[in-house]
């Protein structure tokens, strides 16, 4: 009997067939040992050491349908391979041999399983002409093994599929294990529902209670402006390393993260209900909702974050899979914690929200369109020393509006800096009102110092020229004091400890002592301290350089 039906097969198929041995059950049970099938370059391509089955004759006669109450597999191997990208693979035979040769009818199918095992199962699939990648998962060379499953097929036919995959096990050559695959699957051709998606790795555990979709079908297609999901309850705790055969850069990520989902979609949006991503401790995470739309285009969204937080280990992690060095400042302000917004509509990228680092805290609220950039900073103490890793600088506090360009091309600033240290001093209470345009300041900067108070209005030009030393500094500006002492300011140490205040006026051009044009004005000159004062009503200068000759 086992040779009559090896015959049989083998030329049904087209190749040779060989059956070690058959037991036939009573009336609908059957076992099949020792099977070995041989493509048709005499190959082997499939193996199994024993396959049982019961099907239920009566009802397959009575209804033309297929119901296999239970199936066994038992040591699968399968040797699948294509010569190359554009050959045929060696099973592509056997498909062709079971396929109807009647193309003017069509039998309808139905097809249930009450019970299929799978144990001790090897799958192995190569495109012979494609390189291989040792130690990466790569679809041209499969090799999976240890394959375990069991699975009840309720229903298959034309138009619907309802499967139970109680459990997969598997493990691939390149690294990735499975340790349980396990869902609830049904579709027709207008929706489908995934329920109970269980997938356990090797440290990883990823769970999705209900998993929604519709959809319209034409000409058997799917029309993708009618696609509607909904993703429930999904939970994860995963260790990215578990990952590294797909993405090796991975194999450094040994901490875990959990993570939940809660969203609702279609072709052209998605709507975040929750999302949280976090480590164990805490120190990285995102919490966050929302919205995306117009994704096939130009995306659009909104969300908000409660909180966002990456620790300066996670950042110096990112750096390393990305290959890039992480920006200085990023790596001098440390852990980050933003809770906020953050929003992109009609090109404009709005963020607001209070943002925390090992720096400081600050609100900002921003908007970026284009080059243009506006926003409002207030910080009560930004340390800017750690900001720029310059010492010469200390803490900031402040509370400012800035409007201009990314390029600073055009800066518009207006607001109170309540303190502000450089180089050993503290100053306090500076107020700027001013337009930086194309390397001219004009507006007024004042500041209402203990050691003094000064202001400073008009308009200054090719001030960075100036500063390298490639262009004339000019000036209009007005400059008042009022018992400003420079000493104490630690400003310049050429008038000693002795307080100052003036009324005075600047109109010239600048760039070293000997290219000096221009007038200045002074009246109600007073200076006092270190036993002397000295008292000026009123004082004009006017210097000129020329090619022959300077004059004061």
């Amino acid at each position: 009997l086992a040779q009559q039906v090896s015959d049989a097969a083998g030329n049904k198929l087209g190749t040779e067939v060989r059956v070690g041995r058959i037991d036939l059950g009573f009336i609908n049970r059957f076992v099949l040992d020792d099977i070995l099938i041989y493509d048709q370059s005499h190959k082997k391509m499939l193996s199994a050491s024993r396959v049982g089955a019961r099907v239920d004759l009566l009802h397959l006669l009575r209804t033309g349908e297929i119901n296999i109450s239970s199936a066994q597999v038992f040591g699968l191997q399968a040797e699948l391979y294509k010569k190359s990208k554009d050959s045929k693979p060696n099973y592509q035979f056997a498909l062709d041999s079971l396929a109807s040769k009647d193309t003017t009818s069509h039998t309808p199918l139905h097809l249930s399983i009450n019970s299929l095992v799978i144990r001790h199962g090897r799958i192995k699939y190569d495109c012979l002409d494609s390189p291989s990648t040792p130690n990466q998962l790569n679809l041209n060379h499969i090799n999976l093994s240890d394959i375990s499953s069991y699975l009840i097929l309720h229903k298959l036919n034309d138009t619907s599929v309802w499967v139970d995959l109680r459990t997969l096990s598997f493990k691939e050559a390149a690294g990735l294990e499975v340790k349980q695959l396990a869902f609830d699957l049904k579709a027709n051709q207008q929706q489908a529902t995934l329920r109970d998606f269980v997938l356990n790795s090797t440290n990883s555990k990823i769970g999705l209670s209900t998993l929604q979709i519709s959809y319209k079908l034409n000409n058997k297609k799917l029309d993708i402006n009618s696609l509607r999901y909904d993703i429930k309850n999904f939970k994860a705790l995963i260790q990215p390393s578990d990952f590294t055969s797909i993405f090796p850069e991975l194999k450094a990520l040994t901490a875990s993260y959990t993570a939940s989902l809660d969203i609702q979609g279609t072709n052209q949006s998605i709507k975040v209900k929750q999302i949280n991503i976090a480590d164990r401790s805490f120190s990285t995470q995102i919490r966050a909702k929302g919205w995306v739309s117009n994704l096939q285009k130009k995306p659009t969204w909104d969300f908000s974050f409660s909180p966002l937080k990456i620790s300066s280990n996670t950042l110096q992690t990112v750096a390393k899979l990305t290959h890039k060095p992480l920006p200085k400042i990023l790596n001098n302000i440390g852990n980050v914690y933003y809770h906020g917004t953050f929003a992109h509509t009609a090109g404009k990228y709005i963020a607001k929200g209070q943002l925390k680092t090992d720096a400081g805290a600050l609100r900002l609220s921003t908007v970026v369109h284009g080059k243009n950039i506006q926003g409002t900073i207030n910080t009560t103490g930004l340390n800017i020393a750690k900001v720029l890793d310059n010492n010469d600088f200390g803490n900031l506090s402040t509370n400012i509006r800035v409007e201009g360009n990314t390029d600073l091309s055009h800066i518009v600033a207006k607001g109170d800096i309540s303190s502000f240290y450089y180089k050993g001093y503290t100053y306090k209470n500076i107020h700027v009102d001013g337009l930086l345009h194309h390397d001219a300041f004009n507006g007024e900067i004042a500041i209402n110092d203990p050691n003094g108070k000064l202001e400073i209005s008009g308009k200054v030009s090719n001030i960075s020229a100036f500063i390298n030393k490639k262009g004339v500094l000019s000036a209009n500006i007005n400059i008042n004091a009022d018992n400003v002492n420079l000493h104490k300011l630690q400003l310049s140490d050429a008038l000693g400890d002795r307080d100052i205040s003036f009324n005075s006026q600047i109109n010239g051009h600048y760039s070293s002592v000997d290219n000096l044009n221009g007038t200045l004005q002074v009246s109600s000159f007073f200076m006092k301290g270190e036993g002397q004062d000295i008292n000026i009503d009123h004082l004009n200068a006017k210097a000129s350089s020329g090619v022959l000759m300077k004059s004061l």
